[in-house]
């Protein structure tokens, strides 16, 4: 649910010409020594003033251990920091830590 309140909120500062190229979904390949050793999908990725924003929703069931390692794998071998963003509820308002 929180996925798809984020991709509205984006939707609509895409539509405003404040960020570019919003991707859902995209996916990224993981190496280990040349090798493919997994996939990376985070939930979206888009472009602030031409440089590359990688975005996770999250929420306590969703960091996971593997998760964890994926997002250290993406900046040791893309170079991308991944943003994690968190949905409050009650707020019904986004975050980032």
């Amino acid at each position: 649910m929180a996925e798809g309140e984020r991709y509205k909120h984006l939707s609509a500062i895409k539509c405003s010409g404040l960020i570019d190229e919003l991707e859902p979904h995209p996916k990224y390949k993981l190496h280990a020594n040349g090798v493919k050793i997994g996939t990376y999908t985070p939930d979206f990725q888009y472009r602030i003033n031409g440089e590359l924003v990688v975005e996770d929703v999250k929420g306590r069931a969703t960091l996971t251990p593997l998760y964890r390692w994926k997002k250290k794998h993406m900046l040791a071998e893309h170079d991308i920091k991944v943003h994690e963003v968190y949905y409050d509820y009650k707020k019904k308002s986004f975050s980032s830590k």
